[in-house]
């Protein structure tokens, strides 16, 4: 991994990884400043990081992914064989420092890591077309941002979707996605945020 561990959450209170995360731009930011989010706009990541909107407040969706993340993650483990490690960092990329990253998992041995979701039967057609498997936009944005900030091979996803129906797909590092990225990113921080 070529990422700067730029601080450990090990034993961070919440409040302060809120802080943390304020100061860059991280995955789950990534597609709402695209405008490709259908969750929030880069006008409300914009107020967050200038501290102007308070933090989403934790609710019950949000405490069960986080209830669920080691489940659904020894599933991907016990489905796959694939062996993931938990990382308890921020991680910063080291040429564009306003990139930030706060990965789920990561797989030794592959160069690659691990974002884990958990969701409701209602939002299984953002996982198929028809029969095929897809991968959700805001997720395929948020592997290529983690693979630009770590130098990541590829990036997995593993999803519980209703509660039993475990997925998994593998996203490919895509070096033009990335580029247009890190230039979006740059440009978002640099000329809005800062």
């Amino acid at each position: 991994m070529q990422a700067i561990r730029l601080v450990g959450t090990k034993d961070m209170e919440h409040d302060e990884w809120l802080e943390w995360r304020r100061s860059g731009i991280g995955g789950s930011d990534v597609a709402a400043i695209c405008g490709l989010s259908r969750y929030k706009s880069a006008l409300e990541v914009y107020l967050d990081k200038i501290g102007e909107i308070p933090p989403i407040a934790d609710n019950p969706k949000m405490k069960a992914g986080r209830i669920l993340e080691p489940v659904v993650a020894d599933w991907f483990e016990e489905e796959t064989g694939i062996r993931v490690q938990k990382q308890n960092y921020i991680f910063q990329h080291k040429d564009h420092p306003c990139m930030l990253a706060n990965i789920d998992r990561w797989v030794p041995g592959e160069n690659a890591g691990l974002e884990i979701k958990n969701t409701g039967e209602y939002s299984r057609n953002h996982w198929f077309d028809g029969n095929s498997e897809v991968i959700p936009t805001e997720y395929q944005l948020q592997a290529n941002h983690y693979m630009a900030v770590t130098g990541a091979d590829k990036w997995y996803v593993a999803v519980l979707i209703g509660g039993w129906d475990f997925q998994w797909r593998v996203i490919e590092r895509d070096e033009n996605l990335i580029n247009s990225l890190i230039s979006i990113e740059e440009n978002f921080w640099n000329f809005h945020v800062k």
